[in-house]
């Protein structure tokens, strides 16, 4: 369940952005086995394999942070 569906499902506040951390964590991770195509991830090529795509890991990390406050 996405953030914005939990709102509109009367979920309070914290337990719908704790959803979103959740989902933004898990796409993060979903990133380790893409093969990057822009940006400066794009320059290492298969050595990217196996390693989360360092915005979506940020994101990641700020929606777990405000989920916890």
């Amino acid at each position: 369940m996405c953030c914005a569906r939990a709102a509109r499902d009367g979920l309070p506040p914290a337990r719908a952005w704790s959803l979103a951390a959740e989902a933004a964590s898990a796409g993060a991770d979903a990133t380790a086995g893409m093969r990057p195509r822009l940006g400066r991830a794009s320059y290492l090529g298969e050595r990217a394999f196996g390693v989360p795509d360092g915005g979506a890991a940020a994101v990641s990390i700020w929606l777990g942070t405000v989920a916890r406050r």
